[in-house]
């Protein structure tokens, strides 16, 4: 028996508050959080260093010290069009994406409905995660990264399907190129799975 064996997994004989209510709450808690990544994303202005790395990415200069898929993809980007909110459109992206990974993560370690929507409030309305969501910086590529693998895991240890087992796989072998700090999730992922 592993330690996740013994969380409580959402399943409660407590009585809680009505599905309808908690499915509501967890609607509007990610509309909310998804409105304030969103909000002045189209008027904001490079910081000097995401310039800095910007112009690094169009002429092919400088070290790579940040993590090569991220760089490789928001470089296929730029490709497209050289714009700032297509610039940090990854980092959206990735800061839209946590929201629900991380509802679906409170949802099968606590108890109550209302606990993990209060859980997903707290990072919806968190300046930091806002803030991460609307910069040329892969912190909020690598925070979405580590809520997947948590919550691809936690889905198939409940389920035991190969689906969600193909899910931690893939995410595994992926998140490298893209938040390196993956890794050090990695020895805790695999006792577990």
């Amino acid at each position: 028996m592993t330690p996740i064996d013994e969380l409580p997994m959402v399943a409660s004989s407590e009585p809680t508050a009505a599905p309808r209510a908690i499915a509501m709450a967890a609607a509007a808690v990610l509309l909310f959080g998804v409105v304030l990544r969103l909000l002045g994303m189209f008027s904001l202005e490079l910081w000097s260093d995401e310039a800095r790395w910007c112009e690094h990415l169009l002429t092919g200069t400088g070290a790579w010290f940040r993590p090569i898929g991220y760089m490789w993809l928001t470089r296929q980007l730029l490709e497209i069009d050289i714009n700032e909110p297509l610039l940090r459109s990854l980092s959206t992206v990735a800061g839209l994406a946590q929201l629900p990974l991380v509802y679906v993560v409170l949802r099968n370690v606590v108890q109550r409905p209302l606990v993990a929507v209060v859980g997903t409030w707290l990072l919806a309305i968190h300046p930091v995660a806002v803030a991460m969501s609307k910069e040329f910086k892969p912190y909020a590529v690598e925070a979405m990264l580590h809520s997947a693998l948590v919550a691809f895991a936690l889905l198939y240890l409940r389920n035991k399907s190969p689906r969600w087992l193909a899910a931690v796989l893939t995410t595994a072998v992926v998140a490298p190129f893209f938040a390196w700090t993956v890794v050090f999730a990695y020895p805790g992922l695999f006792v577990v799975v």
